[in-house]
């Protein structure tokens, strides 16, 4: 864990796991009341910071997403890798999930056009209902 302080006071912190040849950021929250001091920005530096003193060549920010979230990433200078993963049924229900493309969950059936439209109702929802 690396925390960020104002003042004494705890306003953000991110959960680095090393893993060898990466690092990974698993959760990075800060305090909207201090967003002016771009915590987020600070938290990701001193990560990078870490990384490159312990000769961690790679720093991961969990799985991609979309929308605002992918954007923070984007504009940090992450990029999005796709590996090759392998699945492999241990049994009956397996064999079934993997067959109907069902291992990503059903969101990952459903084009990015629509996703992205569904994340913009919802947001319009948040909104009308936080007033």
């Amino acid at each position: 864990l690396i925390g960020a302080y104002y003042d004494e006071e705890l306003i953000g912190f991110i959960m680095l796991a090393n893993a060898g040849k990466y690092a990974m950021m698993t959760q990075i929250l800060s305090k909207i009341a201090h967003r002016d001091k771009a915590v987020n920005n600070a938290l990701i530096a001193k990560a990078v910071e870490i990384c490159s003193e312990n000769n961690i060549p790679y720093l991961v920010y969990a799985k991609w997403v979309y929308g605002t979230l992918g954007d923070f990433k984007k504009n940090n200078g992450f990029e999005k890798i796709d590996l090759p993963r392998y699945y492999i049924p241990l049994n009956i229900w397996g064999i079934i999930v993997l067959k109907l493309n069902l291992h990503h969950g059903v969101i990952s059936l459903l084009p990015d056009i629509v996703v992205s439209t569904l994340i913009k109702i919802r947001n319009k929802w948040y909104g009308r209902k936080s007033l």
